[in-house]
């Protein structure tokens, strides 16, 4: 995904920004839920276009006994393709120039630069901007990674169902571990609906998950890649910084990535404006991390934050949905939580219930 105004500051400065995509078609295929906070897409300047194909009261937590604990914030379902054409039209207006189907396959240093060789051709660059998804070249070429790993998701527009009109709904059991079902209503007779999970068994639970909830009429299918906690080294090195999926930058509790990729790719492109002027360049790139590290969406405690939900078995779950009983979060007091869960002699859940309490309340303002 190209991000909006990445390019603008560069080329303020002069300069002459390619980029490379993949993709045949702007925002074809859809590989994402589409869906985002209304706080996120204020804040990255887009709360209002074509893009928007519905707004939402919130979502529902539902837990395997079908149990749910209502979040109470703002939703978008976006058009992906729409979007995405508007940030394609966007760069285009400032002068970016794309390569459309075509992808990079190798990377070499030259001349104070680098030379990237593509399906189609090579081309000469003084900085990159890896935007190149979860399984990045570019940052596999700047060793970036100490560690990655994944889940998968699935995608399918159907017919929608009624009774999923006002709301997400999020499904956790264990049938989709590390994961949930998910069922986004999109507006205009459709929902996006799926499973993300960890493993091998994508097909068969998108399958059941789709016959669990009476899908029968199917018009697009799709899947791909979601980081998982990545543990990066670095997020930028001599003219090269990474952002969005390539950098990890996922939530490692919901795996929503758009308001991380385009504030990152923002970030980028102001940080890449600075190379370019001489007198600025000294620790240009260590400026990079450190303003990324300060986003709200940046996690320092993934991996706990992570463990914290999708650890816990369909019993725990369970508990909690009948202490939410479809109510607001906001509605349960952390003592009401703790009589009830020491009258179900529940005990271990009573940390996690006020990590979740924290966890979202801070979550819910971005």
């Amino acid at each position: 995904m190209q991000v909006p105004r990445q390019q603008r500051p560069l080329q303020k400065k002069g300069a002459r920004v390619l980029v490379i995509d993949r993709k045949k078609k702007i925002g074809f295929p859809v590989q994402c839920g589409e869906t985002v906070t209304l706080n996120s897409l204020k804040a990255m300047g887009m709360d209002k276009g074509g893009w928007i194909r519905t707004t939402l009261k919130g979502y529902r937590m539902l837990m395997p006994n079908n149990k749910y604990i209502f979040i109470d914030e703002g939703m978008a379902i976006l058009s992906r393709e729409i979007f995405e054409n508007e940030l394609y039209e966007r760069a285009k207006s400032s002068g970016a120039i794309y390569h459309l189907n075509e992808y990079a396959i190798n990377i070499k240093k030259k001349d104070g630069g680098y030379r990237i060789f593509t399906s189609k051709d090579r081309v000469d660059a003084k900085y990159i901007i890896g935007a190149d998804g979860p399984v990045s070249l570019i940052g596999n070429f700047m060793q970036a990674y100490e560690k990655r790993d994944f889940v998968v998701a699935s995608i399918n527009y159907a017919e929608s169902r009624s009774g999923y009109r006002d709301y997400e709904s999020i499904i956790f059991s264990s049938k989709y571990p590390d994961g949930y079902g998910y069922i986004f209503p999109r507006n205009d007779g459709e929902d996006n609906v799926g499973v993300v999970l960890k493993g091998k068994n994508l097909s068969a639970s998108n399958k059941e998950f789709l016959k669990r909830y009476k899908y029968k009429k199917i018009y697009f299918t799709s899947g791909g890649l979601i980081p998982l906690n990545f543990k990066m080294r670095y997020y930028s090195k001599e003219g090269i910084m990474l952002c969005g999926d390539a950098a990890g930058l996922t939530s490692s509790v919901s795996y929503g990535g758009i308001y991380p990729a385009v504030v990152s790719g923002r970030l980028a492109g102001q940080v890449g404006a600075e190379m370019m002027d001489e007198k600025k360049k000294k620790d240009v790139f260590k400026r990079y991390d450190r303003i990324l590290r300060k986003q709200p969406f940046f996690q320092k405690n993934g991996e706990k934050n992570h463990e914290m939900v999708y650890s816990m078995k369909d019993r725990q779950m369970n508990l909690i949905g009948e202490l939410a009983n479809g109510r607001s979060f906001r509605e349960i007091s952390i003592k009401e939580a703790t009589i009830y869960l020491i009258r179900k002699r529940a005990f271990g859940i009573l940390p996690r219930m006020i990590w979740m309490y924290r966890y979202t309340n801070k979550m819910t303002k971005y």
